[in-house]
């Protein structure tokens, strides 16, 4: 499990920061972690306690528009861009 708070980052600055073995998640990885049965956060509370309502970025970038990457949100686990 995870311990301490979150931190909010841009995209840029959490790519920066992304290094010594830590990266930022894909799409697929986010994605894969929502658990849709609950919300507010759609996440496993047991393995992930204290998981902000919040949106996360993923670093897979959007094809059609490559400047922008998707992100979950993890109020109700909706993916989007």
């Amino acid at each position: 499990t995870c311990t301490g708070t979150h931190k909010s980052f841009n995209f840029d600055d959490a790519q920066a920061l992304a290094v010594n073995g830590w990266c930022v998640p894909d799409r697929d990885e986010l994605v894969s972690i929502v658990d849709k049965a609950v919300s507010l956060p759609a996440i496993n509370r047991e393995a992930f306690p204290a998981t902000p309502s919040v949106v996360f970025w993923s670093s897979s970038p959007y094809e059609s528009f490559p400047i922008y990457a998707w992100e979950v949100e993890f109020k109700y686990g909706y993916l989007s861009n």
